[in-house]
């Protein structure tokens, strides 16, 4: 064995000591955790590569192969002990999990539509199904899921393949009945599957398989059931938040955090950063940074993957709060995390680079934030492609400028495109969706388009109102966009109206002097212009003015040029015979 557990690091080296000593036995995932990496909380994937190099080494050697047993951990046998078919198998998959890591490209492009394809026969229906105990099934559901459903995660650094989407298509079709009676094996199989869709961005295909999995994993023993609902309601909290569907999250998140920290599970920090994630995005932003602060302020439990998904929300949250300081510290702190986690060229570092960029944009230094919205759409676009739903992120962003800085036509031409993608992949009724709508309706009661703008207008204010009732500080947001683009298009009533609602929400979201308040003044004064009352815009502006002096906003913060801009309409209006 000492020939064996040359080449590995220290981690993978102790997890295989462990696995020998207990040899044709199952050995759990959280033994094998501790074992690699004792006293230390680490991200499960940290697990799945130790156990990808352990692979590499018994398929160089022959002696021993590694079965995965799932729902439970990993099992270490002798191949020259193993009978029949599972043997084979085993050696198979051995070998492919080696060869898989040192293909060169174009032969890798060959040898993976082989593979799909066999698996794919594999899993045809007609074939006999496997059933419980049944070591082929183990060997089978290994090889899918760690040699072709894992490597389809565009995060992941290996190119996708059509082949391997085929592959994941057909094992979500079959699956149900080629492990029928194997729960476990389901529960794990529905996992991977749904990480897959959610890399794809098809968020509403991933709850779809986690919902699945929950069922299954209730029909496994107590003791067994509980720690993997932990998992799969922690999953589930994060793509439900990302498929729009927040009011089912809310309960799901919840369970998470609370059955993960009443069980101590390993999962109870992904389930509090995602419920984290959710209280931002459905606007309880106090919330959502004193929930991250918890987790920060841990100092040995949290695995670096987890502190920087809390780093990465806190900032959002703060940024809401008009904390923008803190945020700053967050978002430059984040941004390093990332590329000492994942290098400088991964999806979640063009996240940390997108919303740096989307801060920066919102409080107006406008050079700085497209050098990181650059940076981060040159990485999504050769990571996920132009047309994967996250890669639009910092288009978004630099619409926002454009339009702050007057030119709406630019605008329109990157949210226009992206409202089809939108409405193609998240639905019309998605939050991301609503935000875009909302942006394009500006860009193009801007420019005079007020028909166009004005049915925009009407539908999301119909879409949104689910996502915003109840949710003030979310709330506020909008109807101060809808009310600056009601005025825009000369619909005074109904700008007013919206403009009374923001008021209203941004009251009950926020504590204190928000600057919000300011932007609120701003936009009466602009109403009140266009409605030819000279006496409400001169009340509204100075009120604008003040607040802004006593706010803690920088002096690029946009609401000051639109201050500006105010005060050179109403100059001119002077100026009028």
């Amino acid at each position: 064995m000492r020939v064996l557990a040359s080449g590995l690091d220290q981690s993978a080296a102790a997890i295989l000591a462990l696995l020998r000593a207990r040899a044709g036995s199952c050995v759990g995932k959280d033994e094998l955790l501790q074992a690699g990496w004792p006293d230390r909380i680490v991200h499960e994937n940290s697990l799945a590569k130790a156990i990808g190099r352990i692979r590499q080494v018994l398929a160089d050697d022959g002696t021993f192969a590694l079965e995965a047993v799932y729902g439970h951990g990993y099992r270490l046998d002798r191949v020259k002990e193993a009978v029949g078919t599972s043997a084979t198998i085993s050696g198979a998959i051995a070998a492919r999990s080696h060869w898989w890591r040192t293909w060169t490209m174009p032969m890798a492009l060959v040898s993976i539509a082989a593979i799909a394809l066999a698996a794919v026969v594999l899993l045809t229906p007609d074939k006999p199904v496997a059933r419980a105990g049944n070591a082929e099934a183990d060997a089978l559901l290994a090889f899918l899921s760690e040699d072709l459903i894992l490597p389809t995660d565009p995060y992941a650094p290996v190119p996708t393949n059509p082949a391997l989407r085929d592959v994941v298509e057909r094992t979500a079709e079959s699956m149900d009945e080629r492990f029928a009676g194997q729960p476990g094996a389901l529960v794990a199989l529905n996992i991977l599957v749904a990480k897959a869709f959610s890399g794809w961005g098809e968020y509403d295909r991933a709850v779809n398989h986690l919902t699945s999995a929950r069922l299954h994993a209730q029909g496994l023993a107590d003791d067994e059931n509980a720690a993997r609902l932990v998992e799969i309601d922690a999953l589930a909290c994060q793509q439900m938040r990302l498929a729009g569907q927040t009011r089912g999250a809310e309960q799901t998140c919840n369970e998470a955090a609370r059955q993960g920290t009443r069980l101590a599970s390993p999962h109870r920090f992904m389930a509090l950063v995602n419920l984290g994630k959710l209280q931002f995005e459905v606007g309880r932003y106090a919330e959502a940074a004193a929930n991250l602060d918890r987790i920060l302020d841990n100092q040995s439990d949290v695995s670096p993957e987890i502190r920087a998904d809390a780093l990465w929300f806190r900032a959002l949250a703060l940024r809401k709060l008009a904390r923008f300081d803190e945020a700053e510290a967050d978002f430059a702190a984040h941004l390093a995390q990332r590329e000492a986690l994942h290098g400088k060229d991964h999806p979640l570092t063009a996240w940390a680079h997108s919303d740096y960029g989307d801060f920066l944009a919102y409080v107006g230094d406008y050079d700085r934030a497209r050098a990181e919205l650059a940076s981060a759409q040159t990485i999504f676009d050769r990571r996920l492609g132009a047309d994967h739903v996250e890669s639009r992120s910092p288009a978004y962003s630099l619409a926002l400028i454009h339009l702050n800085e007057g030119a709406a036509d630019k605008a329109e031409a990157i949210l226009a495109p992206m409202l089809t993608l939108y409405s193609a992949k998240l639905g019309r009724d998605h939050f991301w969706t609503a935000y875009v709508m909302t942006e394009l309706a500006m860009a193009q009661a801007m420019q005079g388009e007020a028909d166009a703008a004005r049915q925009l207008l009407r539908e999301v204010r119909a879409s949104a109102a689910n996502e915003i009732y109840g949710r003030p500080a979310k709330a506020a947001w909008f109807h101060l966009r809808w009310a600056r683009a009601m005025a825009e298009i000369g619909d005074e009533a109904t700008a007013r109206d919206e403009l009374r609602r923001a008021r209203r929400s941004i009251a009950k979201g926020f504590t204190g002097d928000h600057p919000w308040q300011a932007r609120a003044d701003c936009i009466a004064a602009r109403i009140e212009q266009r409605a030819g009352d000279p006496d409400a815009a001169r009340t509204a502006r100075a009120s604008c003015e003040a607040r802004l002096a006593a706010s803690n906003v920088p002096g690029t913060y946009p609401v000051h040029a639109d201050l500006v801009r105010l005060k050179v309409v109403r100059d001119m209006q002077m100026m009028r015979p």
